[in-house]
């Protein structure tokens, strides 16, 4: 074959690909903010609430109102300082936007300004996890067979609908 008869294959543009990270990125985002919100917001404090899709809605709609409104209230004063507050985390939503509007487009610079979005919804689910883990601890035997009940209630009885 000669170099005039050979034909290179057409170059692929990364378009699907960015629109793949896009999405994910999206996708992402949509999951964190419902969480974090929901938390910072001081907890789905009724069944069906902002955020109560996420895994924790049975754990926490078993806990007793007032015991779940005592939780969240530590897990907001403990996060002070550890978990950006909420002109922050409207500033990382700003950061997000930024880095979508970019022309040219930086992939690197949208990860790095989700990351910083992700890690904070993360430092704040696991802030939660650890004020419902001491809850639970502090339940007698009979308390924690009660409560594992209503958690198994709530899994049948699923998300209610408003």
């Amino acid at each position: 074959m000669t170099d005039e008869t050979r034909q290179e294959p057409p170059k692929r543009s990364g378009r699907w690909l960015k629109l793949a990270l896009f999405a994910s990125l999206a996708i992402n985002l949509a999951v964190v903010g419902l969480v974090a919100g929901a938390f910072l917001r001081g907890g789905p404090d009724r069944p069906g609430g902002p955020g109560a899709e996420n895994y924790a809605r049975p754990y926490m709609s078993a806990l007793p109102k007032e015991q779940r409104r005592e939780m969240f209230r530590g897990v907001r004063e403990d996060a002070r300082g550890k978990v950006p507050d909420r002109r922050a985390r409207r500033a990382l939503y700003g950061d997000v936007l930024t880095a979508l509007r970019a022309e040219p487009f930086d992939p690197v610079a949208l990860k790095a300004a989700a990351q910083r979005q992700a890690e904070a919804g993360v430092t704040l689910l696991q802030a939660t996890q650890t004020a419902w883990i001491d809850v639970v601890a502090g339940m007698s035997a009979e308390e924690r067979a009660a409560y594992a009940q209503r958690v198994e209630d709530a899994l049948k009885r699923g998300p209610r609908k408003k």
